[in-house]
């Protein structure tokens, strides 16, 4: 199986609603990721400055739960550097028909409120951490992953 990196859209729209408490944007006692909501996403993503990694998937998605440790040591390992949030599809459809989210795990990176870069599936932990450091340094994309 093949992963890709993908294009996005922009994420569009003022920023709006609030952004405090576990569901409504705000960072949980679980490793700092954020947890978004079609209500939270414009203001915590597109009003945010600095870099955002967007983890889309879903409870029922067995890859997407094979990927929660690995977003959990991320969101640790960059703390600081970049907010690390989720996504359900099944309960927010807006988002993603948004952004087109079409496969689960869909990852997406967000500079200063404009998506930059996309993986789909299930990867290696060192493939979004060299994401994650090439977007930090300047770069949109790293060397592509070896086959």
């Amino acid at each position: 199986m093949q992963h890709d990196t993908m294009a996005v859209p922009a994420v569009g729209g003022p920023a709006t609603g609030a952004t405090t408490g576990a569901t409504t944007g705000a960072p949980t006692d679980a490793g700092d990721i954020v947890i978004l909501s079609d209500a939270t996403f414009d203001a915590a993503v597109g009003g945010a400055s600095g870099l955002v990694l967007v983890d889309f998937g879903a409870d029922r998605c067995a890859p997407c739960r094979m990927m929660k440790p690995v977003i959990e040591r991320l969101a640790r390992q960059y703390r600081g550097r970049v907010t690390v949030a989720t996504l359900d599809v099944d309960a927010n459809p807006r988002i993603a028909a948004r952004f087109t989210v079409r496969s689960i795990p869909t990852f997406l990176f967000f500079r200063d409120g404009e998506a930059v870069a996309g993986i789909v599936g299930a990867v290696a932990e060192s493939r979004l951490a060299a994401q994650l450091d090439a977007l930090l340094a300047g770069g949109d994309d790293p060397s592509p992953p070896a086959a």
